[in-house]
């Protein structure tokens, strides 16, 4: 393991960990701090609670999504229904995309977040709990670029009969990920979209987790 538990929390001051590390980072669940993790195995906070703050605009709003391009964390909260950013180098907060922003492209009232993943095709995928899909952006033009790249309709319809999206990840040129099963009849595994220009066609079951390793 890189760091126990109690390194993170002599760390972070209290709390444990709320979410696996997402290149070295993650954030702790009691007291609303992000904490990197350095080849030494050495734990720093990163974005203190006051930052934090300042960061999402109001106290103690949860992080629901962590994702780390270069180095920029992105993080998505179910709090304020957005998406913020802040850049490690300079110590700079932004908002990357508001409610509005995600609303206007999901036609729902509310946004929610699970996974945030800085794909190496140079554009941030990431879960979008409310309506149950997977959508991406580009870091260069947010609020622009942002679309849905699954819909709960079309992971439905693949092979895992479900919408419930865990991890995002990269399998060959792809966006892959695995998924959960809530109801019976869903299956759960890792997928990956075949071909990019295929993706709203088909998917691809590259592996079942359900089958026991023997």
């Amino acid at each position: 393991r890189l760091a126990a538990n109690a390194a993170v929390k002599a760390a972070a001051s209290a709390g444990a960990v709320s979410r696996r590390l997402r290149n070295r980072y993650s954030s702790t669940s009691n007291n609303r701090r992000v904490f990197s993790v350095d080849p030494a195995n050495t734990v720093t906070t990163e974005i203190a609670v006051a930052d934090m703050t300042t960061l999402f605009g109001v106290a103690n709003a949860t992080v629901n999504g962590l994702g780390v391009s270069g180095s920029t964390i992105y993080l998505g909260s179910n709090t304020t229904d957005s998406i913020v950013s802040w850049e490690t180098v300079t110590n700079t907060p932004s908002t990357v995309l508001t409610t509005a922003n995600i609303t206007a492209v999901t036609g729902g009232t509310a946004a929610g977040f699970g996974d945030i993943f800085a794909a190496p095709d140079g554009l941030v995928y990431f879960v979008e709990s409310s309506s149950n899909s997977i959508m991406r952006f580009s870091p260069t033009s947010p609020a622009l670029s942002l679309a849905t790249y699954l819909s709960s309709a079309q992971l439905l319809a693949g092979p895992a009969v479900s919408s419930n999206v865990a991890q995002l990840a990269w399998w060959g040129d792809n966006l892959a990920w695995t998924q959960s099963a809530s109801t019976t009849g869903q299956i759960p595994g890792f997928y990956a979209v075949p071909e990019p220009s295929t993706a709203l066609l088909a998917l691809l079951a590259v592996c079942r987790l359900a089958v026991r390793r023997r």
